[in-house]
């Protein structure tokens, strides 16, 4: 009785685990202005845009030697040289989310391209160049080095809760599949309302669809899957040993070999 009583603990504890995860994800995708949970979205959208903005755009002027060596050097230097006095403060980015976290992530990299094809993003023109001398024409997906997701629910939410268009608005649909197309593969959307074939043009520039993507999962966690509605990223069955008791949600956090790969393919 004392082993059935364990399993049954075990096993609610699951269930409201997954319940709590997909609860998060639901009020988190909610699309609708009119909605209490709609401020909610738009909080955590901003305030995840904020934090990878300034880990983009921080910069900090160089040391006074360094300062000095290039004033002897370039004693007459144009005034507009003088952004060659400043450095990328984190020359390189690595963004990581778990669970709902990497959903958060990736609309946070989506807006950064947006902001980035408006030209508001500092440092960078709207083609994703550098302006900083040192860095002068590299791309801004030389600074952001990588996206890590793990426990992901990206294809679910495609799948599930992706705004629901009816078919007659196909323009508003292709709008919105470009305003999302942060590694967004082409989701076939209709182009005709039953009359001639639309395509709109997308205008936006994909700046970081280079950006190396590897998305962590297990068969066993009823959350995450490999991701299949995006493109130019790896997917890695980690392939836990769950032992007795059944792979959880969070055992990515304690798991040797997932801290190694990262390393091998973003630190070494």
């Amino acid at each position: 009785r004392l082993a059935e009583s364990m399993m049954k603990s075990y096993s609610e504890g699951l269930i409201k685990k997954f319940t709590n995860v997909v609860g998060d994800v639901v009020v988190y995708n909610v699309v609708d202005p009119k909605s209490k949970f709609y401020d909610t979205r738009r909080t955590i959208q901003d305030g995840a845009v904020n934090a990878l903005r300034f880990l983009i755009e921080r910069a900090e002027n160089k040391s006074n030697e360094e300062k000095k060596k290039k004033d002897e050097e370039e004693k007459s230097a144009p005034a507009k040289d003088k952004v060659a006095e400043e450095i990328l403060f984190y020359p390189s980015v690595l963004v990581a989310g778990h669970s709902l976290g990497s959903q958060v992530a990736y609309d946070a990299i989506n807006r950064l391209n947006l902001l980035v094809n408006q030209n508001e993003i500092k440092h960078y023109d709207n083609n994703g160049e550098c302006s900083i001398s040192s860095r002068h024409g590299l791309k801004i997906d030389k600074q952001l080095l990588g996206f890590i997701t793990f426990g992901c629910p990206l294809d679910k939410i495609v799948f599930f809760l992706r705004e629901n268009v009816p078919d007659s608005e196909y323009v508003r649909q292709q709008m919105l599949d470009h305003f999302h197309g942060f590694k967004l593969r082409d989701l076939n959307v209709r182009t005709s309302g039953g009359g001639d074939s639309i395509t709109i043009n997308n205008s936006l520039e994909r700046h970081l669809d280079e950006v190396t993507w590897r998305n962590y999962f297990d068969n066993k966690d009823y959350v995450s899957g490999g991701l299949d509605y995006y493109h130019k990223l790896t997917n890695i069955d980690c392939q836990f040993g769950g032992g007795r008791f059944a792979f959880t949600h969070s055992d990515y956090w304690i798991c040797d070999k997932f801290y190694k790969d990262i390393v091998i393919n973003f630190l070494k």
